[in-house]
């Protein structure tokens, strides 16, 4: 099998939106290519419509966090990662990342593992975690280059060493599955520019498997190519270039495989590809979505950003600003399967939801929601679990179960 640009599925997806509005009813195709890769191309409202009575609903439970952490409130500073752990508490890495801080499902802090330093079981800036066995638990620390093993009680049961050593790295993209550790590794380019001086640009990312074994090596990586939109303003510094994107701009979209491998996405189509180890493309699931126009305040937010660039000497880059929001942020596989993907709006993010084949189910009835940051929502045991900016900007994370009639699956 080769790898497939995400590109070749974009007809299909165009002409499954030449239905006029009121012709606009569910339907799904599956297509197989030559090399192999299977094509799931949804359009319509989503197999819901037909079958109301199906339909999955979001009932939140819990929301921590608070602006001083008074009265033993949880206060976070800007939360990395977060997940439910197999014993129903709530783990989360927060910034700077030296500890994995443990709660009840009420917001009660009941113990931290790790703490900061650069020796065994300490961490020095970590960035992402994940289960084992329902027994163990990883940390994955790019800054101090290993990976350290904890039980859930928090005592530590050993480290073995990363192939890479990061001073930035991706927030929350880690898995472990059937005996190894998938990371999320930022790969960068350097380039000679006309005229000299040089430029650094992402140059794409890797996903890298290491073996949980702490006695072997890594084994294996997978590679996509670097994408970003061409707009933005770019300013010039002596023989330094940095361009600049603008605020809802669309941007790569990465997301670690329940099994491994990649779900990668480019955030102004609905495409979204899933990579094996090797490159090879084994799958992309669409969906015929209009992008949604910028509201009036984000248009004048945007605005104000274009003005201050270029009171400070900056100068466009590609094509015109965004007008839009991108059609799709964020892309999570939650424990069963299903693809869950967020889709920006004016006043938060729509939730669409596709089962383990592809097929587009509907999109998930939720509150609106503030401004999300850098940590993946987590979405496993029956429980969503999102962290996002509440009021006066403090970080807030909130639990909700997600309830399917007739049983509480996600």
């Amino acid at each position: 099998m080769k790898p497939l640009s995400i590109a070749t599925a974009a007809v299909a997806v165009v002409c499954a939106a030449c239905q006029g509005p009121s012709e606009q009813r569910h339907s799904v195709s599956v297509d197989t290519t030559q090399s192999g890769v299977v094509l799931t191309l949804s359009s319509g409202p989503g197999r819901w419509s037909s079958s109301p009575e199906t339909m999955w609903r979001l009932e939140p439970f819990a929301t921590i966090g608070s602006v001083d952490g008074a009265g033993g409130a949880a206060a976070f500073t800007a939360p990395f990662d977060l997940d439910l752990g197999p014993d129903g508490n709530l783990y989360v890495l927060d910034a700077p990342g030296t500890s994995i801080q443990v709660y009840s499902p009420g917001g009660e802090l009941l113990r931290e593992i790790g703490r900061e330093g650069e020796g065994p079981g300490e961490l020095e800036r970590a960035s992402a975690f994940d289960f084992e066995d329902d027994s163990l638990l990883w940390v994955l620390d790019g800054a101090a280059g290993r990976a350290s093993r904890f039980d859930l009680a928090g005592q530590y049961m050993g480290s073995k060493a990363l192939p890479y050593r990061l001073g930035r790295f991706r927030h929350g993209h880690a898995r472990v599955a059937d005996g190894m550790i998938w990371d999320i590794t930022q790969v960068m380019i350097r380039e000679s520019l006309p005229g000299g001086g040089v430029r650094v640009t992402a140059g794409g990312v890797g996903s890298i498997g290491i073996p949980t074994s702490l006695s072997d090596e890594a084994a294996d990586t997978v590679r996509v190519e670097a994408w970003r939109p061409d707009m933005g303003m770019v300013r010039q510094s002596g023989s330094t270039r940095m361009t600049s994107l603008p605020p809802f701009a669309p941007g790569a979209v990465y997301s670690v495989g329940r099994e491994g491998g990649l779900w990668t996405a480019k955030g102004n189509e609905y495409l979204i590809a899933h990579v094996l180890p090797g490159g090879d493309t084994t799958r992309i699931v669409g969906r015929t979505v209009e992008p949604t126009p910028l509201s009036a305040a984000h248009a004048a937010e945007l605005a104000v950003w274009e003005r201050d660039m270029r009171e400070g000497g900056a100068q466009s880059e590609g094509t015109s600003l965004p007008t839009h929001y991108p059609i799709l942020e964020q892309v999570v596989e939650d424990d069963q399967g299903n693809l869950w993907v967020w889709r920006r709006g004016p006043t938060g993010w729509d939730i669409d939801i596709f089962d383990p084949d592809g097929v587009f189910l509907g999109t998930l009835e939720s509150p609106p929601t503030s401004t999300r940051i850098p940590a993946p929502p987590a979405i496993s045991r029956g429980v969503l679990v999102t962290a996002e900016q509440g009021e006066l900007d403090v970080p807030i994370i909130s639990s909700g179960s997600v309830i399917r009639p007739g049983r509480r699956v996600p």
